[in-house]
């Protein structure tokens, strides 16, 4: 039925020269092996709705992480998707212990077999911050674009969101041929 179960397993070696800080903790210089392992369960991406999950439960410098997400996808139309996901990293140590939360929500439409339009927005529990980003594609000739995009990032602070980035961008490229 298209749907597929990934499992695997990394051996990581980490040398750290000096301490840095993860949010509220600091991670101590030191030599780090650690292993990760890695559940992934899909459904058929080509269906009309579409799910994935994974567990990837490890050691990670001196103590333990827990990385959960999952994704939930619609394709409305042949020209129209959405996808949110949400990923969750629960990390515990000798040295402290945090909780991240990223949260991503993306729409997709095909004006045209040419023309397309997709938004992306994000937020990150640690940082604290939105982005939100939003691009037109234009295939004026094969291997030949023009891409308009907004890209905007805020950080909440004391609750409300404030302005930090924003960028709008036209970008063009041209396919030299013989």
């Amino acid at each position: 039925n298209g749907a597929y179960l990934n499992m695997w397993w990394n051996r990581w070696f980490d040398q750290i020269d000096t301490p840095f800080k993860v949010q509220t903790v600091t991670i101590p210089k030191g030599t780090y092996r650690y292993n990760e392992f890695n559940f992934m369960l899909n459904s058929n991406p080509a269906r009309k709705i579409y799910e994935q999950f994974s567990f990837s439960p490890q050691t990670y410098y001196g103590g333990n992480r827990k990385d959960i997400s999952g994704t939930i996808g619609l394709r409305a139309t042949n020209r129209a998707s959405a996808e949110y996901s949400l990923t969750r990293n629960d990390v515990n140590g000798p040295w402290g212990a945090f909780k991240v939360n990223l949260s991503i929500l993306r729409f997709d439409f095909a004006i045209s077999p040419r023309q397309s339009i997709r938004s992306l927005s994000q937020y990150n529990s640690l940082t604290r911050q939105l982005s939100l980003s939003f691009r037109y594609n234009f295939i004026y000739r094969p291997g030949s674009d023009i891409y308009v995009t907004y890209d905007e990032l805020q950080t909440d602070t004391l609750g409300r969101p404030i302005g930090r980035n924003r960028q709008f961008v036209v970008k063009t490229t041209y396919l030299l041929s013989r």
